[in-house]
């Protein structure tokens, strides 16, 4: 019993010396919040989070330009005044395939072409007879007259197409009997030349349906 009772005082000493800290500290804490010293310390510690607002004002933007005082203007090619240019060349400088082009104020410009000599086809040597293909009623009551035949052919006198009545006589017989004779006439034709050559063409010619003694 005495062994257990030595064993035990330092450790009743040891509660006793915590308890009587406890008790001081407390003492203490009471003390500063009753003295207002809490309240210092709660104000000397900063905020946590500070929020600073900001005042962002927004720029202007430059004023559009305005166009109601701007005079429209017509780039159009018309509006645009071209003069005229005008080219000379002197006569003894042009050679047999010179050309001469001349700009006009739209801008566009056009070769001349030389001249070219045409004469037109017509009945050529030994052509059908008139007479022979005159209608004979014809004769009998006396129709006459010219009928115009276009017919078209090739560089050596024949047809290339069915000739048909351009201009009509009056009378129907007289226009048939013309026909018929076109159309005997193929190969007798003399062709349409140009600068002397023959070429393929197509041209009106008149026959004619005359009464003799």
């Amino acid at each position: 019993m005495s062994a257990y009772a030595r064993e035990s005082l330092p450790l009743a000493s040891r509660r006793t010396l915590m308890l009587l800290l406890i008790a001081l500290l407390h003492i203490a804490l009471i003390y500063g919040f009753a003295s207002g010293l809490g309240k210092q310390i709660i104000e000397a510690i900063p905020n946590a989070i500070q929020t600073h607002v900001i005042e962002v004002r927004e720029q202007p933007l430059d004023q559009p330009v305005q166009l109601s005082n701007v005079k429209s203007m017509d780039f159009s090619q018309d509006s645009i005044p071209v003069p005229p240019i005008t080219i000379t060349v002197p006569p003894d400088e042009l050679g047999p395939t010179t050309l001469i082009t001349a700009t006009t104020p739209s801008g566009s410009s056009a070769p001349v072409s030389p001249a070219v000599h045409r004469v037109p086809g017509d009945a050529g040597r030994d052509f059908p007879n008139v007479d022979d293909y005159y209608p004979s009623f014809s004769r009998t009551i006396g129709e006459t007259g010219s009928t115009a035949v276009h017919v078209c052919v090739d560089v050596n006198g024949r047809l290339t197409a069915p000739p048909v009545v351009a201009k009509s006589s009056g009378f129907a017989r007289l226009d048939g009997a013309a026909l018929r004779v076109a159309r005997a006439g193929s190969g007798h034709y003399r062709p349409t030349t140009e600068d002397g050559k023959p070429v393929l063409s197509c041209f009106d010619f008149g026959i004619q349906f005359v009464l003799t003694n």
